[in-house]
């Protein structure tokens, strides 16, 4: 394989024994499944021979090509909203957050700018996010107390 490194690309990060532990996107190591938001910090990257690789904290890692960086850079609004739902005060954000996320990613289905696999994987993501934001509105409001 003789892949080169896209900076602004999307990889899953896979270990040595084929499992996916993360990913990298633009540079920043995220970690923390399923949905891998928890940054990490920044790698470097060796593009050798057998394909990209990196090395972390003494191990090496493979990486897999997610998404074309202008696939990320289309879907980048989505995914801000996305963390917009995430991270909500309120329900009434979150639902209000979560109602354009879900038409950004029916759009995409509608325009074909997205595979029928990268649709269920948008959806999947978007009830991943709507579950981390009910958490964090439940947190918010113990906090308050």
């Amino acid at each position: 394989m003789s892949e080169q490194y896209e900076p602004n690309g999307r990889y899953n990060v896979i270990d040595p024994d084929g499992e996916k532990i993360g990913e990298v996107v633009k540079g920043v190591l995220y970690q923390g499944a399923p949905s891998y938001r928890e940054e990490v910090g920044t790698i470097s990257f060796d593009g050798k021979d057998e394909g990209l690789t990196f090395e972390h904290n003494g191990a090496v890692f493979k990486l897999e090509l997610q998404e074309s960086p202008e696939k990320s850079q289309l879907l980048a609004p989505l995914r801000e909203l996305l963390d917009g739902v995430r991270f909500a005060v309120t329900n009434e954000e979150r639902l209000e957050l979560l109602q354009l996320a879900q038409g950004a990613v029916f759009m995409h289905w509608r325009t074909k700018a997205v595979t029928h696999e990268e649709f269920e994987d948008l959806k999947a993501q978007l009830l991943q996010a709507d579950a981390d934001g009910q958490r964090h509105v439940a947190r918010q409001g113990v906090a308050k107390e």
